[in-house]
């Protein structure tokens, strides 16, 4: 499973200014955010039953808890109550991304995901050259 985005949260919060958060409120937003990220990386809507029951199966990760632990943590220094609220409010990842107001948490995954694309557009770039130079 990959890391979920629960310290992604927090990290993007580091910019925010006064008006701290709670330790609460960041408990809340950081295990929502989590079920956000968690809700979208399964490709599952938020929520619905088949969220809930894959949702109980990593719930009590030691993976999650600490997770969530790292996050409150900066959240608790960074973030402010307005953030969190916007956070706790978010029905999307792209919503709750955009309470931070910096762009969406990218994964290892994503990176090999952009890796095997440029590979794939390097391989038909070749392809098209030997296309080319067959016509000619």
């Amino acid at each position: 499973m990959r890391a979920l985005p629960a310290i992604v949260v927090a990290l993007s919060l580091a910019l925010a200014g006064c008006d701290k958060a709670s330790e609460e409120e960041c408990e809340q937003a950081c295990l929502h955010y989590s079920k956000l990220g968690f809700a979208d990386e399964e490709g599952v809507a938020f929520g619905s039953g088949e969220f809930e029951e894959a949702w109980a199966e990593v719930a009590d990760t030691e993976e999650l808890e600490q997770g969530l632990y790292h996050c409150v943590q900066m959240c608790e220094g960074a973030a402010s109550s307005g953030q969190t609220e916007c956070i706790r409010e978010a029905e999307t990842l792209s919503e709750a991304d955009e309470c931070s107001g910096v762009s969406p948490a990218r994964t290892a995954d994503d990176d090999e995901d952009e890796d095997e694309d440029e590979d794939e557009d390097e391989d038909e770039d070749e392809d098209e050259d030997e296309d080319e130079d067959e016509d000619e």
